[in-house]
């Protein structure tokens, strides 16, 4: 988070703890980041997004925000921070 420039108080980045302001829409941002042929079904995995987003996520995951588990798993967390 700190190479990022990121700040965290320990709340998981869920539709009722996102800001107001910042005007996220989920389901818009999914649309932008997954292949042609999944638009419209429900994604869940990693292997649905764009190479570029894969990429990010891992680098998320891997290095930023190192995880347990379960890297190929999307979460509307991981969907915000892309």
């Amino acid at each position: 988070m700190n190479v990022a420039n990121m700040k965290y108080d320990g709340l998981l980045l869920t539709p009722g703890t996102i800001p107001e302001d910042i005007h996220f829409d989920c389901q818009h941002a999914l649309l932008t980041m997954t292949r042609e042929e999944v638009h419209g079904q429900n994604v869940r995995n990693v292997g649905s997004l764009t190479m570029n987003d894969i990429l990010l996520h891992y680098i998320r995951v891997h290095m930023l925000c190192p995880w347990g588990s379960n890297f190929s798993q999307l979460v509307h967390e991981d969907v915000f921070m892309l």
